[in-house]
């Protein structure tokens, strides 16, 4: 779910909860309801994310499609980590998790 990636992402890019609300003006509790996947986020602020990561939004999407595939496959799960220079990086996982 979308929620997911936002949060893993914004973990991976180092930005705390209310930094990210204060970035996005958007309460705290609300963000953390989009990342608990408990509300859904509509399209302007999904734009804001992307926005803040330098990033399109359709990679944001498709890293939640990505995922939410992975995840009922069972055979795959997309885990998004940190390089150890810290630069963010995307990789996938073989095997049940």
């Amino acid at each position: 779910m979308i929620g997911d990636v936002l949060k893993r992402v914004r973990i991976i890019y180092g930005y705390k909860a209310s930094e990210m609300s204060s970035n996005l003006a958007s309460p705290q509790s609300y963000l953390s309801e989009i990342e608990n996947n408990k509300k859904a986020t509509i399209f302007g602020l999904l734009q804001k994310y992307a926005d803040i990561y330098s990033i399109r939004l359709s990679s944001l999407i498709l890293l939640s499609e990505n995922m939410d595939e992975a995840e009922k496959s069972g055979k795959r799960k997309l885990l998004l980590s940190k390089k150890y220079d810290g630069t963010p990086d995307t990789k996938y996982v073989c095997g049940n998790r």
